[in-house]
């Protein structure tokens, strides 16, 4: 029974050691009893988490001399004071309030505090000034509804184990880094850093960054407005979650990562909003890095130096480390903000559902107009169900051109260095909608053209709809009629290829509905039946156009548009049957063709190339003579055109 009563009383004894001591500051002097520096040291004698509350009766302003050292955890609130937000200010320029030294804490928090000098200076001396330096504390930071304002830099941070969480607070006027390494030799940072409901505004360095910042397992931001800073986040963590933020007016880059030494990192930015970044609104360096960007609006970035990027997520180098991008439901581009477009490069880029509209900058990257979305060589590509030059009924065309893929560059230099490559990527084109593309819709500088496009629509395209760097043969549609309540669009390509049908309303390099597919016979021949209902509410002419793709996966330009007439509801038959005959066929000289009335002609080489044109004026004669004497052998696709009527042939110069 002693033995029981007497574990029970140290139990009970224990239990009242434990017990956090509150100590309260009641005047604004920097020594004494009932000041700043004496509450905390009494605090730093406790072995439990103490608080210091503030009772002041005057002013609301604690001047501090020197730097207060934290050695235990404690719980400064700030919200005690009946008479609102307690002050803290330097009473000197060239020290920092709190250090946080090199202790196991359990936490350490301020709350409702705030935090500045007296005026706003911007000269920097190696003399370190701010709110806090954490070296190798172990433990939490917590920084609740506190203001920072006119320090030279907010927390000097470095230490591998420390955590950060920084809610509801405002840093204004910050000379350098608000959350930064100090120590420019170190290659860590803290554990992690979370920032929520905050605001960020005239930083003049990082917001995070500088010094070695790097290594950092996590950094998640979540709801907070960063304005008027000269950096955003420059770093490379393992995990970098970006949700609900947004950026304005970032005088250099909003968000930077570099991924040059395999740091392999994924970052997730989602919901935020990057306008008017001075020069990229988003750059990674990939080495391995996965990007996930969604439901997020970046335009107007590359003003300062008039280019730069909206985004900018390429590989340093072709190495064997997986990279993986991913944007969907994005807004890239604004009507008022303009911008720089995208440049990517990676293993494998999925860019799906998003608005590219108003971009008109100049690209950093590639020193001269920006397109909207360029990529330099990405393996597995995947462009699907994106709007150009429009959102929800807002016209916004990107001045100077939509989609440019480029490679042959790049892949000579990869291959000189001896760095890994794909050499048969997957690259595929879909669904997209293009509006008031100038001066292409699709620019295909590739040298690895295995591109397959489909069903992508084209609207008052202003050049060329698909342009390659090696032109395609171009389909072309030979004539138009009609079975029962079917239309037969009959047409010819020089090879063997799928073909897909689009209606359009007649202006050239438009299709506006997808009509179907089908694969030519082995002559290059093709036939579509389209129900007459699916084009019978177009208008009195319907016209169609078409592409192919080959074997090989490269797709041409639309062909050459093809409308017919109704007749009531009947559509009339668009080809005469009296233009005929092409003789002889292979021609060495001269081809013979029958007419009956005056017609025009086109001669097209395989690849879709113009390389003759004329007219021919009936005379009582119902034949011609066409002189292709000097065209180079091969085979050739002629279109003769009357008043009423069209035809198209092949033929082969000796």
């Amino acid at each position: 029974m002693r033995r029981t009563g007497f574990c029970v009383l140290l139990t009970i004894l224990g239990c009242i050691s434990c017990v956090a001591a509150t100590y309260t500051v009641t005047n604004n002097l920097d020594r004494g009893e009932g000041s700043l520096r004496w509450a905390i040291e009494q605090s730093n004698q406790e072995m439990g988490n103490s608080r210091v509350e503030f009772a002041l009766s005057s002013a609301d302003t604690v001047f501090l001399d020197t730097t207060i050292q934290i050695t235990s955890s404690v719980k400064i609130d700030g919200r005690s004071n009946d008479r609102g937000k307690v002050i803290v200010v330097p009473s000197a320029e060239k020290y920092v309030l709190f250090d946080l030294g090199k202790y196991e804490l359990d936490s350490v928090v301020f709350e409702n505090v705030k935090f500045q000098r007296r005026t706003f200076q911007r000269s920097i001396n190696n003399r370190l000034e701010g709110f806090a330096n954490i070296d190798s504390m172990r433990g939490e930071l917590v920084l609740r509804d506190c203001d920072f304002k006119y320090l030279k830099r907010a927390i000097n941070a470095r230490g591998s184990s420390s955590d950060i969480v920084i809610t509801g607070c405002s840093f204004d006027s910050i000379v350098n880094d608000c959350i930064g390494v100090y120590n420019e030799n170190s290659s860590e940072s803290w554990h992690s850093l979370k920032l929520c409901d905050s605001r960020f505004s005239y930083v003049f360095a990082n917001v995070v960054g500088g010094g070695g910042v790097e290594h950092t397992p996590l950094l998640e931001v979540k709801n907070c407005l960063f304005e008027n800073c000269h950096y955003g986040f420059v770093g490379n963590s393992a995990t970098m979650i970006f949700s609900n933020c947004e950026f304005r007016d970032t005088k250099y880059d909003a968000i930077n990562i570099g991924c040059d030494d395999k740091c392999q990192a994924m970052v997730l930015i989602d919901s935020c909003r990057i306008l008017n970044s001075g020069r990229f609104g988003f750059q990674c360096h990939l080495d391995g890095a996965e990007i996930y960007i969604t439901n997020s609006e970046i335009c107007g970035s590359g003003r300062m130096y008039g280019k730069g990027e909206d985004v900018k997520t390429i590989r340093q180098y072709y190495t064997d480390h997986y990279s993986k991008l991913h944007f969907e439901n994005n807004v890239f581009g604004s009507p008022d903000l303009g911008g720089s477009g995208v440049i990517m490069d990676a293993s494998h880029t999925v860019i799906r559902n998003n608005v590219f509209y108003g971009i008109d900058g100049i690209s950093n990257y590639l020193e001269e107009n920006a397109y909207a979305l360029f990529d330099q060589g990405s393996d597995t590509l995947l462009i699907e169900g994106n709007s150009f030059g429009f959102k929800e009924g807002e016209i916004a065309p990107n001045i100077h051109g939509d989609i440019w893929l480029e490679s042959e560059y790049n892949l000579d230099r990869w291959i000189d260095k001896g760095y890994y490559y794909d050499p048969d990527p997957k690259i595929t084109i879909r669904k997209n909608t293009f509006l008031l593309s100038s001066p292409k819709a699709m620019r295909l500088d590739s040298a690895r053209l295995n591109i397959t496009i489909s069903e992508n629509l084209f609207l008052e395209t202003k050049d060329s709809a698909i342009c390659n760097v090696k032109p395609l043969s171009v389909p072309l549609i030979a004539n138009v009629s009609k079975q029962g309540d079917n239309i037969i669009v009959a047409g010819k390509v020089d090879s063997m290829a799928t073909i897909e049908l689009f209606y359009t309303s007649g202006a050239p390099q438009t299709a506006e509905a997808f009509l179907g597919r089908v694969e030519t016979d082995p002559a290059g021949d093709f036939s579509f039946s389209i129900p007459l209902e699916n084009v019978k509410d177009k208008g009195g002419s319907p016209c169609f156009t078409a592409t192919a793709t080959y074997p090989c996966r490269a797709t041409s330009n639309l062909s050459e548009v093809y409308c017919a007439t109704f007749n009531g509801s009947k559509i009339a038959d668009n080809v005469s049957s009296k233009i005929i005959t092409l003789t002889p066929n292979p021609v060495s000289d001269y081809l013979e063709i029958g007419i009956v009335g005056d017609v025009s002609y086109q001669i097209h080489s395989v690849d879709g190339s113009l390389v003759m044109s004329g007219k021919i004026v009936q005379e009582g004669v119902c034949s011609a003579e066409i002189d292709v004497q000097h065209l180079q052998p091969g085979k050739y696709l002629i279109e003769l055109k009357g008043e009423n009527n069209k035809k198209v042939g092949t033929f082969i110069k000796r």
